[in-house]
């Protein structure tokens, strides 16, 4: 089976990378210099044969920034999605895309994939409306919505807090937002695994699931774990003290039972998860 992968050098794809290399799945690689999904152009370059699934890790992820920079966010978050799920329509290759907890609504117990649509801020609008858009193609399709990604590669979280630990030894993290931190190397692995147990005309519940791994925190609480074993102070704060461009939603715990019936895979705790990303940091 042949896999087309698109924005290769962001931490989920290079999560792919990784992944790849133990695979029986051959993967193909594409980066932003190399593939711009947004422009028509790139199309040209891509041969349909030698492809059996789409994979677009490429996303707008600059949660303030896109408040300000709408335009960049949704050429890259709706008008990409939709020319990659056009391109799987027209040549019949299925589409897997990732997508995020900020498209649902207010909650207070873990969220289902039913649960209400209400974006809180544009970067959540826009990766919205770009499963809109796929959906509408008819390409077969897997949407899996994430939350709190990170791992050993780019810009996230855990890297951030490792950073400010050398610089200070006093940091301030919101203790009033509460969600599922989840291990892009989990993601990529359970993606591959799907793929690997398909069969050869790739019959699988196409849909949308939600994948986090198990557990719900507070910023401050994972925070406070990442620094377990540094000399630093990590003082809890209200959201309201550390005010952002783009509003974050208070509590966003995903429920990722559904992947996990649909696929026979068991996603792990965060706290495993996480001791495995800083054995590789």
């Amino acid at each position: 089976m042949n896999i087309a992968v698109f924005g290769a050098n962001g931490q989920l794809g290079r999560c792919f990378r990784d992944v790849s290399r133990e695979s029986t799945l051959c993967y193909t690689f594409y980066n932003r210099d190399q593939f711009d999904i947004s422009d028509p152009f790139s199309f040209t370059e891509l041969n349909p044969p030698d492809i059996d699934v789409l994979i677009n890790c490429a996303a707008y992820t600059a949660v303030d920034q896109a408040e300000e920079d709408r335009s960049t966010a949704d050429r890259i978050n709706v008008t990409g999605a939709k020319m990659l799920a056009d391109f799987g329509v027209l040549h019949n290759i299925p589409l897997i895309h990732f997508s995020t907890d900020y498209v649902y609504g207010k909650a207070s117990e873990p969220i289902s994939e039913d649960q209400e649509i209400d974006p809180v801020n544009y970067y959540g609008q826009s990766k919205w409306n770009g499963e809109e858009e796929i959906r509408k193609s008819g390409v077969s399709h897997l949407i899996i919505r994430t939350s709190w990604l990170y791992s050993e590669y780019g810009h996230n979280f855990v890297k951030t807090m490792l950073r400010l630990a050398i610089q200070h030894d006093k940091i301030k993290v919101v203790h009033d937002q509460t969600g599922s931190p989840t291990y892009a190397q989990d993601l990529a692995r359970a993606v591959d695994q799907i793929l690997r147990s398909a069969d050869d005309d790739l019959e699988l519940p196409w849909g949308i699931y939600n994948f986090a791994n198990h557990g719900a925190i507070t910023w401050h609480r994972f925070a406070v774990e990442i620094l377990k074993d540094k000399a630093v102070l990590v003082k809890p704060i209200p959201t309201s003290d550390y005010p952002t461009l783009a509003v974050r939603p208070a509590y966003s715990v995903l429920d990722p039972s559904k992947f996990e019936h649909a696929f026979g895979i068991d996603i792990p705790q965060w706290q495993e998860s996480l001791e495995r990303c800083m054995e590789k940091i």
